[in-house]
């Protein structure tokens, strides 16, 4: 009797709280075992699918703030497949069963929180259509989801159902301009703060009061940025902008939550338009110094091959003509005897000025002892040139970064190549240090750099490397300025 009283009570109940029938009451209380508890989630959740079903998508022309005027679509295509997401809901597990597994599924929602994976259901059986899309993965995931596909992340961390967060979905999260948004610039996840990921992730970007909105850019590594959110390790975002309420219970500015969000995907489009513009500006410098460097290296071959060719042409000559390897020399003796005089016609004082080969019994003279000091200036000039040259080459070259360095490349008459790294505050003066100790024979002594495309003459040694317009690559030539 007890029992019996009890089940008319709850039916009583269940009939004030949700102004059904009292047969509709008593299936619900037998559909949950008697518990009133579960019998009311059961009915509200039925219910609110129920509506959500019966919803269409509102007219895009009339979901919107009050004072703003939507964007009409740029194309046709992806305007239709635009709408039709729109139209496309969470699948309905319809029936007895559906209805149970929905209950229970609301009940675990309360206690435990609402998972990542099922928010875009919680939020259709509450809100209806038009729905955002959410990402179904873990934040991990999610992160480097968006990074692949060059996408802003927006985080909602919701902790309860409230009027700011009824607010938030149906003034912010429905708007169409918001929905286009979302759908072209941003990956959508949502956490309930209940739950161990999302509370950690909250803790870590401070969010105290909710419903709150947060922007991130997924990022490749957090070394360059002074704040970075990483979660889970080795998984970086950097927060960008945070839209919360002042105080808890209060709702987020619709007006300034939208402005945010198009702002921000309206920069992240534009930062990644700049920086495509420059790959490909400095792709096509990369190709441009690689041509000319092809061309310089082509003109450099052909010159060395018509000198080659040249020198094969006069050491032919000569080994045609024997009696050339003799005219000279003879014809050069007969030329100095004929202009030394006799010793009876030279004068006393005349006798010194003599060079050696015309009296081998004189002993040396000032010309002698000349020539062997300018020997040995040369043999002490040329020992302290290859010193310096083992000492520039011990020297550590600096790494190659862009207008900051100059990759040199000198081409000796030779034909042998040298190549450095030089600083561009570096001065001519260097290079040409480089250019004296560095080459295997000192020949030319004298000599001037240039540059072979533009021809240039490099004679101003205290000029930079980097005003010279070496920077950041460039191929010298040596020449001679004895000519």
């Amino acid at each position: 009797m007890t029992t019996s009283a009890n089940s008319e009570n709850n039916v009583q109940q269940l009939c004030e709280i949700t102004g059904i029938d009292a047969s509709s009451a008593r299936c619900l209380l037998d559909a949950s075992n008697g518990n009133l508890e579960n019998a009311i989630a059961l009915h509200f959740a039925d219910g609110n699918v129920e509506v959500a079903n019966d919803l269409r998508p509102p007219d895009p022309g009339n979901t919107h703030v009050a004072g703003e005027q939507q964007p009409m679509p740029n194309d046709e295509s992806d305007e239709e497949e635009f709408q039709s997401s729109l139209q496309s809901g969470p699948p309905d597990s319809g029936g007895y069963f559906g209805s149970i597994g929905r209950a229970f599924t609301g009940l675990s929602h309360a206690i435990l929180g609402v998972a990542p994976e099922d928010f875009e259901a919680w939020f259709g059986a509450r809100y209806g259509l038009p729905a955002p899309t959410f990402s179904k993965l873990c934040f991990g995931e999610t992160v480097k989801s968006a990074l692949d596909e060059g996408r802003l992340l927006l985080l909602w961390f919701h902790q309860d159902e409230s009027t700011a967060t009824e607010k938030l979905c149906k003034e912010i999260l429905q708007n169409i301009s918001v929905l286009r948004v979302i759908r072209r610039s941003y990956t959508l996840w949502a956490g309930d703060t209940c739950r161990f990921e999302p509370g950690q992730i909250a803790k870590l970007l401070t969010v105290t009061v909710f419903p709150t909105l947060v922007i991130c850019q997924p990022l490749q590594h957090g070394f360059d940025h002074t704040f970075c959110l990483e979660w889970p390790l080795g998984t970086f975002a950097q927060p960008l902008f945070r839209l919360s309420p002042e105080e808890q219970g209060q709702s987020l500015n619709t007006d300034q939550a939208i402005a945010v969000l198009t702002s921000a995907a309206d920069d992240h489009r534009n930062e990644i338009q700049n920086r495509e513009s420059q790959a490909a500006r400095r792709s096509s410098q990369l190709a441009e110094e690689r041509r000319l460097r092809e061309e310089q290296d082509r003109e450099f071959e052909e010159s060395l091959l018509a000198d080659q060719l040249a020198a094969v042409r006069r050491s032919e000559a000569t080994s045609s003509d024997p009696t050339s390897r003799t005219s000279k020399p003879e014809a050069a003796s007969v030329e100095i005897s004929a202009s030394v005089p006799s010793d009876g016609d030279l004068p006393r004082d005349s006798a010194s000025c003599l060079p050696e080969s015309v009296d081998s019994k004189s002993s040396p003279t000032e010309f002698d002892l000349s020539q062997r000091e300018r020997e040995e200036e040369l043999k002490v000039a040329e020992e302290k040139r290859l010193e310096r040259g083992a000492e520039i080459q011990a020297q550590p070259e600096p790494r190659a970064n862009g207008l900051a360095t100059a990759k040199l490349s000198l081409r000796l008459p030779t034909g042998s190549r040298l190549q450095r790294i030089f600083q561009a505050d570096q001065t001519l003066a260097d290079v040409y240090e480089w250019a004296h100790c560095c080459r295997p024979a000192a020949q030319p002594l004298n000599f001037e750099l240039c540059t072979s495309f533009p021809a240039k003459s490099l004679d101003d040694r205290t000029a930079t490397v980097g005003d010279s317009g070496l920077a950041p690559s460039a191929v010298l030539v040596m020449k001679s300025a004895d000519d």
